[in-house]
């Protein structure tokens, strides 16, 4: 007996049926239909992905992983360049020193080198919005709306850096640091810096105190504690599969009008050489 199976593959079924055939492959009778009905995989109230939780949790480890790794990796470098003391005590110590006070000193007078340090370890714990997505960002978000009102505030106080806005807040007890995101208290996130803001304050606050003292404040120094302040991972391309032909290739994505011409060019091919018993 020869027949034909026809499946109706939906997002939480497979409906199919096995049709008899004759002897030139036309169908003369059902055998047998049935139908499997499987979870989508969502909750039914939200509907939302039951692995969305544990996704946001994996996240959220990686980024504090991520995190903790880049300040070990900037406080051994600032040892090395002599920007932070080796003594255990002696940095800790350190904490009580304001960070906002010296960024803002820096941009006009020679500051202890250990101090410059303590600066530049907080503008690491704090190092600004940066969007990695290849198809640009979008200007009428309301992180974009945020870090622009952001910008005129600085226009508005005449504060040549971020540090030295956030200081003058600072000092008259006003709130310096940007709110989580979804805790908006206007239609705007507050105080939302750009990550171009504090490049910009490390490479002012870099060259004015290497004009006092050149010798500990050198390029080399420089380059090396910018990369891991600011270093950000690209978002790695997600591969699709191998080729069934070339298996050393990768698959082009569905989403390709290459993929949806060749697969129109193949369905019209098959219907040419079998008869489809469905529309």
């Amino acid at each position: 007996m020869d027949l034909r199976l026809g499946l109706d593959l939906g997002t939480n079924s497979i409906g199919w049926c096995l049709l008899e055939l004759k002897e030139k492959d036309e169908p003369c009778s059902i055998f047998r239909t049935g139908v499997r009905i499987f979870s989508d995989g969502r909750d039914p109230q939200s509907l939302t992905s039951l692995k969305a939780n544990r996704r946001e949790a994996r996240s959220a480890r990686r980024r504090r992983d991520r995190f903790l790794l880049r300040q070990k990796y900037l406080m051994n470098e600032l040892i090395r360049s002599k920007l932070m003391p080796e003594d255990t005590s002696e940095r800790k110590a350190m904490i009580f020193h304001d960070p906002y006070a010296i960024r803002k000193k820096a941009l006009d007078e020679k500051v202890d080198p250990y101090e410059i340090g303590r600066a530049i370890f907080h503008m690491n714990q704090r190092r600004g919005f940066k969007c990695n997505r290849k198809s640009g960002d979008n200007e009428a978000g309301v992180v974009k709306q945020s870090i622009a009102a952001l910008e005129i505030s600085l226009m508005e106080k005449k504060a040549r850096t971020i540090g030295e806005f956030l200081a003058d807040r600072h000092s008259q007890r006003q709130p310096v640091r940007a709110p989580r995101l979804g805790t908006k208290t206007s239609d705007l996130y507050e105080l939302y810096p750009d990550r171009s803001m504090l490049e910009n304050e490390f490479d002012i606050l870099w060259g004015k105190q290497a004009e006092f003292n050149s010798a500990v404040f050198t390029q080399d120094k420089k380059h090396k504690l910018k990369d891991i302040i600011f270093h950000q991972r690209k978002l790695k391309p997600q591969e699709v599969g191998r080729c069934t032909f070339l298996p050393e290739e990768p698959r082009i994505s569905k989403a390709m009008p290459s993929f949806q011409r060749f697969r129109i060019y193949r369905y019209f091919k098959w219907k040419k050489k079998v008869k489809c018993t469905t529309p």
